[in-house]
């Protein structure tokens, strides 16, 4: 087991036992220094809620781009669902589409609805129901295919 995945396991592990949030930050952060894109999407998320960590927006937009980069999906989600909203930094309707676009051609069915969703309502693209329409198309088949 390679230390990246070994850290980021005790630091879940330690999570799940009700460990001190301390040693679980420490874990991600060795994880984070040796190449774990979960750590650094699993840090992002702590900074984002404030869980162990001070809430910083901008800490958790960094850790969270660190594994959009590695096409993480978990990360692409949140980065999209946070620049829609503004929950992350500044609304940006542009990041929140590509970041839906990016999770979509990874396979995440849920990606595939909301970048229908954005076509249907021109959230950082160019309205379009025939897009909306055809992207809905291959949502209902791929979900019926699980």
């Amino acid at each position: 087991m390679d230390v990246a995945y070994k850290s980021y396991i005790e630091a879940l592990d330690n999570e799940k036992a009700g460990g001190g949030g301390e040693l679980t930050v420490k874990k991600l952060k060795e994880a984070i220094d040796n190449g774990s894109v979960e750590a650094a999407y699993a840090l992002g998320s702590l900074h984002l809620h404030g869980r162990h960590v001070e809430k910083d927006p901008e800490k958790a937009m960094a850790l969270l781009t660190i594994a959009t980069k590695n096409m993480y999906v978990p990360a692409l989600m949140d980065v999209a669902l946070g620049s829609e909203r503004g929950d992350l930094l500044p609304e940006d309707h542009a990041l929140a589409f590509r970041s839906y676009f990016l999770a979509m051609l990874s396979g995440n069915v849920d990606a595939l609805y909301e970048v229908g969703r954005c076509f249907y309502y021109g959230i950082g693209v160019n309205p379009s129901e025939r897009i909306f329409d055809i992207i809905m198309e291959m949502h209902d088949w791929k979900k019926n295919q699980h």
